[in-house]
């Protein structure tokens, strides 16, 4: 369970994420300008803080249960910008048409090639 006043209250089951990413945003000193996020099957995405208590420590266990994921890299970035940190096929890969992303419509924002693949991977999820 993920509790935060910026980002909101939220969980995600493992099985049910398709795909990770890293953004940063232009708020800097005046608040959470590096998060992580977690496509979920259901068609929902949930933003955590990578600044959050534990954060690395939970990106630590999720990569011994998950095959190819990447490593943070947007640490320094003061603009906005995304990485895709899982599955490798998307590790690296800026994921939005433009920016600033709306976090509203975040799901129009993303590239129709990683928008097909979290849609043919949350179908594979449906099914099992």
């Amino acid at each position: 369970m993920y509790t935060s006043t910026y980002f909101g209250d939220w969980e995600a089951y493992l099985a049910e994420v398709v795909l990770i990413a890293e953004a940063t945003d232009e708020t800097g000193a005046w608040g959470e300008d590096w998060f992580l996020e977690f496509f979920v099957a259901d068609n929902t995405v949930a933003r955590a803080s990578v600044y959050a208590e534990g954060c690395h420590e939970t990106l630590a266990k999720l990569g011994d249960r998950l095959d190819g994921l990447g490593e943070l890299g947007l640490g320094g970035s003061a603009t906005f910008a995304s990485r895709g940190l899982w599955p490798a096929e998307v590790y690296g890969e800026d994921l939005y048409n433009r920016k600033p992303i709306s976090w509203f419509k975040i799901r129009e924002d993303v590239k129709p090639e990683y928008l097909d693949l979290i849609r043919r991977r949350s179908a594979e999820r449906s099914r099992s």
